[in-house]
């Protein structure tokens, strides 16, 4: 019985997202090369969809796999395998899903800042900058930088147009341009209020640094400056200013990253050895 109620559960959200995208049955099934039959089987709950069927559906729609199995409710083998696994299945007791949750969000931000990056280096012309330059990337992808008024770090004024403070500290412009960037990407607020530290502003600036210092070439700089530094000595925060210098960001971005991505640890375990 319970069965048959989710497979109908599932017959109908099949049926609302292959409406929504307004198609017929018969040409989802001539995209996904599955029976009209079986579709209609599966939309009136009287089968149940595999993995492989919702991946040919999801092709057929359009739309990614993940948006699919989450409409159905059902989870991809990969998925169920990761929540077997004893260490995941710990990070989601209760004592431990505050730090989950956190570790998730940084993930997430990281992968959204480094799709933002892909697609602002193509409306750039293909051509990909380390530094990057969020200035750029912001007017190439149609967004017009002024002024800010007194007090005010960054300001949405209108649909296209942002107004930037500290026009006379350039590294804290760049970070307050990929602020900026961050509550565009992550689909934030129309304004900025840095003092609050809200999840709003931190997921911004947690952007911001995946933005301005992404992973590959942060390691590869990080692995390279520690032939010329000792991490074990007081030299490490010569090292660290060295680093913020390269990116042209401030040196608590510089830390942190390193520091996140784990790249310190490595560094003086390599010096260690």
């Amino acid at each position: 019985m319970a069965d048959s109620v989710t497979w109908r559960a599932q017959g109908l959200a099949l049926a609302r997202v292959r409406s929504a995208r307004g198609l017929s049955i018969s040409e989802v099934a001539r995209r996904s090369a599955i029976s009209v039959g079986h579709l209609s089987r599966l939309e009136s709950g009287e089968r149940q969809p595999s993995e492989r069927v919702v991946n040919q559906i999801a092709v057929a729609l359009g739309i990614p796999v993940h948006e699919l199995q989450h409409a159905l409710g059902v989870a991809s083998s990969q998925a169920m395998a990761v929540a077997a696994d004893t260490a995941c299945a710990f990070a989601f007791t209760p004592e431990a899903l505050p730090g989950t949750r956190q570790l998730l969000r940084r993930v997430h931000v990281g992968a959204v800042a480094e799709q933002w990056r892909r697609q602002s280096v193509r409306a750039q012309g293909g051509e990909v900058r380390v530094p990057v330059d969020p200035a750029g990337a912001l007017r190439a992808m149609g967004y017009r930088l002024s002024p800010s008024r007194p007090g005010l770090a960054v300001h949405f004024a209108g649909s296209n147009r942002l107004e930037v403070g500290c026009p006379d500290e350039p590294v804290r412009q760049r970070f307050l341009l990929a602020h900026a960037a961050g509550h565009i990407a992550l689909e934030g607020p129309v304004s900025c209020d840095l003092a609050s530290f809200s999840d709003g502003e931190l997921d911004a600036s947690a952007f911001a640094a995946h933005l301005l210092m992404p992973r590959a070439e942060l390691r590869r700089i990080v692995l390279s400056l520690g032939s010329a530094w000792n991490l074990w000595s007081g030299e490490g925060a010569g090292m660290l200013a060295e680093l913020a210098e390269r990116f042209a960001v401030p040196l608590w971005m510089a830390v942190r990253r390193a520091a996140e991505e784990g790249f310190l640890a490595e560094l003086a375990e390599v010096g260690e050895r």
